[in-house]
């Protein structure tokens, strides 16, 4: 099983536009690449995924973190979990999440004039990472980011200025590393 989440920010400064694209370009990826089966896509809205997760928990925040951890408790991410104790260190290939930018920085969005369709730099690079990776190339976690980064330095200026892919397994994998 997949979650595949498209950040939009919508009514926020930096809105994007092409979450939807990159929700359906690695729906394609799971199942073209790594066998995952066809089923059907739903969209939904973050406010409703909110307003869900807040009548589950009794909890007014907005951070969906706070009601991950809350109705999953240690099956939650690590990463909403910043405080709790990790039992074992994890490595490069172990991370849990793969980010198109650091948490201090926006993710840039390619349009209409950079590819045929609306999407988010990352997931076009990691997308064009896989495709010019055979499929009987197993690429560790950590690869993909690297070789994300390579790409996006392909990518005109703002792009490598502005976002450094991570991958969230600890704080040392992060830009550069």
């Amino acid at each position: 099983m997949a979650l595949l989440v498209g950040c939009t920010y919508s009514g926020y400064p930096g809105e994007l536009y092409g979450c939807h694209n990159d929700v359906l370009g690695m729906r394609e990826l799971l199942i073209a690449r790594f066998g995952f089966k066809l089923i059907p896509t739903r969209m939904i809205p973050f406010k409703s995924i909110l307003q869900y997760f807040t009548t589950l928990t009794g909890k007014t925040s907005t951070d969906i973190g706070t009601h991950l951890v809350e109705v999953f408790g240690d099956d939650a991410s690590i990463m909403f979990r910043p405080h709790d104790p990790i039992n074992k260190t994890l490595e490069a290939d172990e991370g849990i999440l793969l980010s198109g930018c650091q948490k201090n920085e926006s993710s840039y969005e390619l349009t209409e004039k950079d590819v045929s369709k609306p999407c988010g730099a990352f997931t076009y690079a990691v997308q064009m990472v896989f495709k010019e990776n055979p499929a009987g190339r197993n690429l560790s976690n950590r690869e993909v980011v690297i070789k994300a980064r390579k790409f996006l330095k392909l990518m005109p200026d703002d792009i490598e200025n502005e976002q450094h892919p991570c991958l969230y397994c600890k704080d040392e994998i992060g830009p550069g590393k």
